[in-house]
């Protein structure tokens, strides 16, 4: 969600971005989808996502963690579709997962005032941690010089320390006034990237986190 998403970033980081530990990624193939288990801070995150996807970006900082995949024949810079894992260290305590998701949405409101679209999916909690999903869309906001319609599935997740967010965005093209919102749509590709978990690993234990693998979503 490079563009919309740098819109909110700035307003809450407090700390400068710097060169911080790499946090991995172990990914373990299903038949249609990858299992990643990602150490981001202070815990482990867990989630799915499909085959078809590929990690493009990644950028990790003593403050930030960002990993952005898209369809393996694009790119960061020319996608359809875009799924963003992020991390957030220390705002756990800062915001609720509705207030995350309300100033991200923000960010799409400021690109696309007269076509912005959104619908609260409701509390959505995560390996027992509050979370609270919803779906905003721009009906036409202006890309590298090119008018698209934009949206995106968001779960924002509170952890013991940190705030965490697993998008799921699509471009195609423009519309005049906001997006129409599926929501059975946007619920299965939640749905597909599911099972979601968040939770912090046994003492002493390695990559791949066989607690928080085994734990329940």
């Amino acid at each position: 969600m490079r563009i919309l998403f740098s819109y909110f970033v700035a307003s809450i980081m407090v700390a400068a971005f710097g060169s911080g530990v790499h946090a991995q990624e172990k990914s373990e193939p299903t038949a249609t989808r990858f299992t990643s288990v990602v150490p981001i801070f202070s815990q482990v995150l867990v989630y799915q996502y499909p085959t078809s996807f590929k990690a493009a970006f990644e950028a990790p900082s003593p403050q930030k963690y960002l990993l952005e995949l898209v369809p393996k024949n694009e790119s960061v810079d020319a996608w359809s579709e875009m799924i963003t894992i992020s991390g957030y260290k220390d705002l756990a305590s800062k915001a609720t997962p509705q207030d995350f998701a309300a100033r991200i949405a923000g960010g799409f409101k400021n690109a696309c005032p007269n076509s912005f679209a959104v619908q609260a999916l409701g509390n959505l909690p995560v390996g027992g941690n509050a979370a609270f999903a919803a779906v905003v869309g721009c009906g036409t906001h202006t890309y590298k010089g090119s008018d698209v319609k934009e949206m995106m599935v968001m779960v924002v997740i509170r952890g013991a320390q940190d705030l965490y967010t697993v998008q799921w965005a699509t471009r195609g093209s423009p519309e005049a006034g906001p997006p129409a919102i599926d929501r059975d749509a946007w619920m299965a590709r939640i749905k597909d990237l599911s099972p979601l978990n968040l939770c912090t690993p046994a003492p002493g234990e390695k990559s791949p986190y066989p607690s928080c693998l085994n734990k329940p979503s």
